[in-house]
């Protein structure tokens, strides 16, 4: 098991990796975002055509059961009133997911009413989910993910 040290060096990847993604498309990185509680996101962006953009960063794979993505449901909550509390500005959750071997795109101000909690969590359907690039195997090797046993008999779901 990852203990926390491991967890946030894993975030700082995917979030270095979906940083240049976006550098290379034009687009202004700013962040993180803290408000008095908590980080607030990841960052905030800039498109090239100056729409504000917040942004979210997700490193690791998709369920092995279900050909879905989770965020914890107290992410979702602070994720939601950011997006009531921004209405003209977009909201996307990037995952940088080793078993699809891509950086997945959810616009999560479009689709956070198709959530479902299940536990602590809340799980969108990988259908919802845009591949925006394919991992490297340079990434891949930065992130260190090793599959577990109940993956070797699951389809990836791109390809």
């Amino acid at each position: 098991m990852k203990d926390f040290t491991d967890s946030l060096r894993l975030g700082d990847i995917g979030e270095e990796i979906v940083d240049r993604i976006l550098k290379d498309k034009g687009f202004s990185i700013y962040g993180p975002v803290f408000s008095k509680e908590s980080n607030l996101v990841d960052r905030i962006s800039l498109t090239p055509k100056g729409k504000l953009i917040f942004f979210e960063t997700k490193t690791y794979a998709r369920r092995w059961a279900k050909a879905d993505q989770g965020i914890d449901l107290n992410d979702y909550s602070k994720y939601s009133a950011t997006v009531k509390n921004n209405p003209a500005s977009r909201f996307i959750i990037f995952f940088v997911d080793a078993f699809e071997q891509k950086v997945l795109l959810l616009d999560f101000a479009k689709y956070l009413h198709l959530g479902k909690v299940e536990g602590r969590k809340v799980y969108f359907q990988l259908s919802l989910l845009r591949p925006i690039h394919n991992l490297t195997s340079a990434e891949l090797s930065e992130i260190g993910w090793r599959p577990t046993p109940e993956y070797r008999t699951v389809n990836r779901y791109f390809g």
